[in-house]
């Protein structure tokens, strides 16, 4: 019995497309048929979804978001470090997003082409679940990050937990920091993001 078929754990799957969803629930069912799959057909559902940072492993799409994506993929990297490295595996063709580099720096987080064929990405599922990270090449030349437009990872722990309306104190005592270093943090986020109050960060996308 192969990593695949003896897989178990917890996966939840962002599928916008409703045309191609049943192809995707059979490739699925087939791949990993033990493992207990969960579907949502929004990044706004993955993101309101409380069960999200609990699950083993996460398979998201993005693609035709525009400027939502640069939003999603830091969403998506301060979910990783809330996750401790479990794997997320993306996928998408956006290759001139710079944010994309944050996933490339996030623990367990992998990019794929949204145009792999099903037998490729089956193969990088269970590269993934075996403990690899899978970069697609294309994705990766094209990647480039402005130091002051970049959060880190520190960063990225107190937005994602701004964005679940969690208050500096709150995120502080959940993080094991100050609250002057939380708030630190959280000025340095809204400049980065060029947000000027805290219903913009919390509404930002």
């Amino acid at each position: 019995m192969n990593i695949l078929s003896a897989y178990t754990g917890k996966v939840v799957v962002m599928h916008p497309c409703p045309l191609t969803l049943a192809g995707m629930q059979r490739f699925l069912g087939e791949l990993l048929p033990q493992a207990n799959v969960r579907y949502t057909r929004s990044l706004e559902a993955l993101r309101n979804d409380p069960l999200v940072p609990q699950a083993d492993f996460i398979i998201s799409e993005l693609y035709d978001v525009k400027e939502g994506a640069k939003s999603a993929i830091i969403w998506f990297a301060g979910l990783q470090l809330m996750r401790n490295g479990r794997p997320l595996l993306v996928l998408t063709d956006d290759e001139e997003i710079p944010e994309l580099t944050l996933l490339l720096e996030s623990p367990g987080a992998s990019l794929a082409s949204l145009r792999e064929q099903q037998d490729a990405l089956g193969k990088l599922i269970g590269d993934v679940l075996a403990g690899s990270r899978v970069v697609n090449q294309r994705i990766r030349r094209p990647l480039r990050r402005e130091p002051r437009e970049a959060l880190t990872a520190a960063e990225l722990q107190v937005y994602a937990l701004l964005q679940k309306g969690y208050g500096v104190s709150q995120i502080a005592a959940r993080l094991c920091r100050s609250v002057k270093t939380v708030s630190t943090h959280k000025r340095r986020v809204m400049a980065k993001l060029n947000v000027r109050s805290e219903v913009e960060l919390f509404s930002y996308r």
